[in-house]
């Protein structure tokens, strides 16, 4: 088991990771670096304005907002992950007071003729009344490594960070990309809220 902290707001939160990893020492050179074994950084992580979480073979992005539940999953080199048959996620939210909801999440693909690139796993759920930090998300998925993968961390919701074509010939995309009309890489237009570090202290992707 690799345990992660996750700081949201001054809050600290843990989440598991079942997947082995680098020594200690390993992870604390390569997080002081700012970057991953693979070279990765939080940043290129940092895709939907979610909470980020990584292993040695995948990068994770939970976030919510108002209306609902998501859960990114790429690969190694930030490629969003396909049609991924076979893949189980379940979400499980805990108040304060104790009482948990468990629900299956669906599976939504890329639909680029409606700005979306990437595809996602989801829960509709009213998210509205539920104060930040108020609810912990312990999200689990099955079927994708060897081992199942555990991510627990707090409920904190964000307007989600949006893309569009600096030449404004195209409309607003979910998700970054190249212009489907002239080409040109897609920048930001939609900044969501800062970002949720999980810091990693045995994971194979160091500072993660």
């Amino acid at each position: 088991m690799a345990i992660r902290m996750s700081l949201a707001a001054g809050v600290a939160a843990m989440s598991l990771i079942a997947v082995s990893g680098p020594s200690r020492a390993e992870s604390q050179q390569t997080k002081q670096s700012g970057q991953t074994t693979a070279g990765h950084s939080y940043e290129m992580a940092m895709i939907h304005g979610g909470q980020v979480s990584m292993t040695e073979q995948h990068h994770f992005e939970v976030l919510f907002t108002d209306t609902q539940a998501r859960v990114y999953v790429y690969d190694a080199n930030q490629k969003p992950i396909i049609d991924p048959k076979d893949v189980k996620v379940t979400m499980t939210l805990t108040g304060k007071d104790g009482k948990a909801e468990a629900k299956d999440l669906k599976y939504k693909g890329p639909a680029p003729d409606k700005g979306r690139t990437h595809g996602y796993f989801y829960l509709d759920r009213d998210m509205s009344t539920v104060k930040d930090g108020d609810m912990i998300a312990t999200v689990k998925v099955m079927d994708l490594e060897e081992n199942p993968i555990e991510i627990r961390t707090p409920v904190t919701r964000v307007q989600l960070t949006t893309y569009a074509c600096p030449m404004n010939d195209s409309g607003v995309s979910e998700d970054p990309g190249k212009c489907p009309k002239c080409g040109m890489q897609m920048t930001k237009v939609g900044q969501g809220e800062p970002m949720k570090m999980m810091d990693s202290k045995s994971s194979g992707h160091s500072g993660y």
